[in-house]
């Protein structure tokens, strides 16, 4: 397995079906020269032949991986929310490392007010 492969994969991966577990097997390959595309006008020649092995051997694994929890689609969190939504996760994630905002969430846990 090239090294850093699955994190690319997982990078550019959308969900866990088939379909897009081969796409983005086949994207990576494609962005690191592993294959050619220029090489599809020639479906006999032997490099061709290696290339599309080697791709076939990455979906493999690769399937093997996203199956077994090794790779999983990136966080896309912008495409499942709104712009208004959005920001308000991204105000929850602030607020959750703030060390003030953590001391006001305790007081009001525990039934005091701020």
């Amino acid at each position: 397995m090239p090294e850093g492969f699955f994190d690319e994969v997982s990078a550019v991966l959308r969900s866990e079906s088939a379909a897009d577990v081969s796409d983005a097997v086949i994207e990576v390959c494609t962005q690191r020269g592993i294959l050619h595309p220029e090489l599809e006008q020639e479906p006999d020649s032997e490099l061709r032949s290696d290339e599309i092995r080697e791709v076939f051997e990455l979906v493999e694994a690769t399937s093997y991986a996203v199956a077994d929890g090794r790779v999983m689609p990136a966080d896309r969190r912008e495409e499942q929310f709104d712009e208004q939504m959005l920001g308000l996760w991204e105000q929850f994630i602030d607020d959750a490392t703030d060390e003030e905002s953590e001391q006001a969430a305790a007081q009001l846990a525990s039934g005091g007010t701020l």
